[in-house]
């Protein structure tokens, strides 16, 4: 009986543990677009937040080629630029980016770009508590279903290519400066790390093998002599 519980207990981890594989694909493009619609192409800075005058959103771009369908996804960002803050505390919040690719990388998005980056669905968020002017961390966000919708569906199309958006909550113009990823300069910037698959169901080669333990133990459990009825322990 034991044996025959052990077969079984071994098959359903067994079937549990296969099916999910992880991958990560490094950014392919990143950089900002500020409150004027400007980004330069060549400029590989995240700087997120706020710079003098104007307000700064970074995008994060993805080229899919090669993945496999995800069914999570986290994002890490690396140890990159520097932090500053009025508070002690800044929140980046991450959006989903729903503009044309080739014009969000080549510098002409405009100001639609800018908007795009910091609005739409929130994907995640992190926050940071530390000294201004302290090295940024590296640290990763889980991001929502809804980017692995999206990510889902860019590895279907031809395109293949998917961008999301860093936007920091928590700013406010006019003071001193509020920014993550400031004076960055790091390309690839982040990485996506993706659990490929879904849960696995077992085959029905595994089940029949399931059940057959599950009727060893039945058939073992009958063999046993249950108390003779009408009987006493204290006789």
């Amino acid at each position: 009986m034991k044996s025959a519980a052990k077969i079984v207990l071994a098959l359903l981890m067994t079937s549990s543990a296969t099916g999910a594989s992880a991958a990560t694909t490094v950014s392919s493009d990143n950089g900002w677009y500020d409150s004027a619609g400007l980004h330069t192409p060549s400029n590989v800075n995240t700087y997120t937040g706020e710079n003098g005058n104007r307000l700064l959103n970074s995008f994060y771009a993805f080229d899919l080629t090669g993945m496999a369908s995800a069914s999570a996804i986290t994002i890490t960002f690396f140890a990159n630029g520097i932090f500053q803050t009025e508070t002690g505390s800044e929140t980046v919040g991450l959006y989903d980016y729903a503009g044309s690719m080739n014009s969000l990388l080549n510098g002409t998005g405009g100001t639609a770009a800018f908007a795009d980056l910091g609005s739409g669905k929130l994907l995640g968020q992190h926050t940071i508590t530390g000294v201004s002017s302290s090295s940024m961390p590296l640290f990763t966000v889980s991001l929502s279903s809804d980017f692995v919708a999206q990510y889902n569906a860019a590895l279907a199309s031809a395109d293949k290519r998917i961008a999301l958006g860093a936007k920091l909550q928590t700013v406010t113009l006019g003071g001193a400066e509020d920014a993550m990823w400031s004076f960055s300069g790091l390309r690839p910037a982040a990485q996506l790390n993706i659990t490929e698959g879904v849960p696995a169901v077992p085959e029905p080669a595994t089940w029949a093998m399931m059940l057959f333990g599950i009727g060893m133990i039945g058939a073992a459990m009958r063999k046993k002599k249950p108390l003779g009825q009408g009987s006493s322990l204290l006789a």
